[in-house]
């Protein structure tokens, strides 16, 4: 049987705020390009869209720039987890975004389960009490909550299975929305064949 103990989150990765992202109208000398993540952009099916461009004066830190392993989440009505698995340009995270940095011991995909899968997220946003119909976590509360630290195999496992679940429902996703454009098309066809061979009755 694993060994397996609850530790929280915070103790195990490290909890990064968006930035509140203003942008110079246009690019001077000197000046720092970055691609910006919006909350928008996180979905069920992961990051889509363009990532924004942002101009800056100065420098953001290397440790503000998101990196491959970082586990995205939305503070405002959190629906899902979404991993950075490649490396990308130098981007940060706008507002009402977090980024969990996992330290070593804990695997990003297995985290990102335990985020999405098993209510966790839902139960960090009922500590906060609001009382509105608007659901937010704050950093704080995603680092005090607590999640079970299995064997670091068995959290590559878990993550892995998670990520392959997560790509197989895209892929049936994209097939049946195919497939209904298919068959539109298919009906589409069909009535012009009809409504032309009824033109040429009437003559």
């Amino acid at each position: 049987m694993s060994k397996k103990q609850n530790v929280t989150i915070g103790g195990y990765a490290e909890i990064l705020s968006g930035h509140a992202v203003v942008s110079r109208e246009k690019r001077t000398e000197g000046s720092f390009s970055y691609a910006v993540v919006v909350p928008a952009q996180l979905t069920p099916d992961g990051l889509v869209g363009e990532l924004g461009i942002l101009l800056r004066e100065t420098p953001y830190t290397e440790n503000q720039l998101l990196r491959r392993g970082d586990v995205l989440v939305k503070r405002l009505n959190p629906d899902g987890a979404v991993v950075i698995l490649d490396e990308i340009p130098p981007t940060v995270l706008s507002t009402n975004l977090f980024a969990i940095r996992p330290k070593p011991g804990l695997d990003s995909n297995y985290l990102a389960f335990l985020l999405e899968s098993t209510n966790l997220l839902n139960h960090i946003a009922q500590l906060s009490g609001t009382g509105t119909t608007i659901a937010a976590i704050s950093g704080s509360q995603i680092a005090a909550a607590e999640i079970p630290l299995i064997p670091f195999e068995e959290q590559r496992n878990f993550g892995e299975f998670w990520r392959l679940a997560k790509r197989r429902k895209l892929l049936l996703k994209r097939y049946i929305s195919a497939n209904e454009r298919l068959l539109r098309a298919m009906g589409e066809n069909l009535r012009k064949k009809e409504k032309g061979s009824t033109n040429g009755n009437d003559h």
